[in-house]
């Protein structure tokens, strides 16, 4: 259908613009910025203000005793510790993805350094940092797809807010935020260079994919690699449908080039432990066998379908494995979550209002772009139900490269609230374009 709708023309004159829109477009983006802050420092503000923590979590307990175990064997030796023998009965360091040297550059000077003192330079701090900026570069996303100030930031507001992200300090799990943050700003910077095809947006998204890689967190760096990935996979389909067979070479010759940059400033970090896998059970294998995870051992937290149902009621198969509560005069744990993976502690709640705007966007802004997220969409569900859609994540499991050291297929849902936040944002512009519009519109959806 298409997403222009018109009837007949209003006796009204238009409206006069409001003190928003009078603003500059460079304040109406800052304060929209502005509000992103003030609901992370609401959010936050015991942690901000108190130096409290997300919550107490073995691994976030583990993490902070290795740290510490490093720091001792340092001032011991008088030099940073290649091996630290408190993990698994010895390992070594970059096996854990714990350097000597931290080769972030942008993420600590660009990002950290000055995010921080937004937020007091709180010990955890640097985890809120990573909550700001993937709601700053998923607004920077719509806006560079045209959209206005309210839309981007209902887009920001989703993919920020998301409760399976926000749960994830607690359980010790910063670097999975880290790399997160990093992954709509890499598409945007692939859009921008499928588009301009110059030498700045190809450096810009080097150090991008750089950076992501360099977030420690490898499983969910692959994810955003699948997402630019798939997108440029998207667009050469296009060209070549259109007979642009030049552009697809070109294109894909830039992105390319750009990721193997990424991938070459990452290298630090990838090789040495690339070097070390052979030794542990993602990479070892044995004779005859692929090196790789056991497919069995992979898929344990596979995402059933009929969980889809907590991307409108949150509880629909409960929130936590363990919830702590007072139950009969005592505090017991109480097993809160009945779905089909081996435990959780959050739900990928959506939200219903997002979900019925993603209906809208598909039906009233139908575009390239809308359908790439839709097929994204579909992609991230088919590799999260891992056992449950046997054929697909199979295929993947056996012919997609490295795919098969990582487990936990549920947690490719992290990518949800960016992609349907997005999608989503498609449908409220259009509602906004009807709201902000002097003509009536017809739609015979609403019938």
């Amino acid at each position: 259908m298409k997403d222009k709708l018109r009837g007949s023309k209003s006796l009204l004159p238009p409206s006069p613009p409001g003190w928003f829109d009078k603003l500059a477009p460079w304040k109406r983006d800052a304060l929209c910025i502005g509000v992103l802050f003030l609901i992370l420092y609401f959010l936050c503000f015991r942690i901000i203000t108190e130096d409290m923590a997300f919550a107490d979590s073995g691994d976030t307990a583990a993490s902070m005793a290795w740290g510490k175990a490093i720091v001792h064997l340092d001032s011991v030796q008088h030099s940073y510790p290649l091996w630290i023998p408190y993990i698994f009965s010895g390992m070594p360091v970059f096996g854990a993805l714990m350097f000597p040297i931290d080769v972030n550059f942008l993420n600590h000077y660009l990002i950290q350094l000055p995010f921080r003192l937004l937020f007091l330079n709180a010990e955890n701090s640097w985890m809120i940092v990573h909550f700001f900026i993937i709601g700053i570069f998923a607004y920077a996303f719509a806006r560079v797809l045209k959209f206005g100030n309210i839309p981007s930031l209902f887009a920001a507001m989703v993919t920020m807010m998301s409760p399976y992200m926000i749960e994830l300090p607690s359980a010790g799990h910063g670097s999975k935020v880290a790399t997160l943050s990093y992954i709509p700003l890499v598409l945007l910077l692939t859009y921008q260079l499928l588009q301009k095809r110059n030498l700045l947006y190809l450096g810009l998204l080097a150090a991008a994919v750089g950076t992501m890689l360099l977030s420690d967190h490898v499983q969910i760096a692959y994810y955003g690699l699948l997402v630019i990935g798939f997108f440029m996979l998207y667009e050469i389909i296009l060209d070549i449908k259109s007979s642009q067979a030049g552009a697809a070479v070109k294109k894909t010759s830039l992105f390319a080039l750009a990721v193997i940059l990424g991938l070459a400033i990452a290298a630090y970090v990838y090789l040495p432990t690339q070097e070390y896998s052979k030794y542990s059970i993602r990479g070892g294998g044995e004779a005859g066998v692929s090196a790789g995870l056991d497919m069995d051992y992979a898929t344990q937290w596979s995402f059933h379908p009929f969980e889809m149902f907590n991307l409108i009621i949150p509880s629909t198969f409960g929130f936590s494995s363990q919830y702590i509560t007072d139950w009969q005069g005592t505090q017991q744990t109480l097993p809160m979550y009945w779905g089909w993976m081996p435990f959780t502690t959050s739900t990928v709640y959506i939200g219903i209002l997002p979900i019925i705007l993603c209906i809208f966007a598909l039906s009233y802004r139908r575009n390239r772009m809308t359908i790439f997220l839709t097929i994204l969409a579909a992609i991230i569900f088919l590799i999260s139900f891992g056992k449950f859609s046997p054929f697909f994540y199979q295929a993947m499991f056996a012919f997609f490269p490295f795919f098969n050291k990582f487990r936990v297929p549920a947690m490719i849902l992290h990518l949800l609230p960016f992609v349907l936040g997005l999608l989503a944002t498609y449908g409220f512009s259009f509602f906004y374009e009807l709201a902000s519009d002097s003509k009536s519109v017809n739609i015979p959806l609403l019938k």
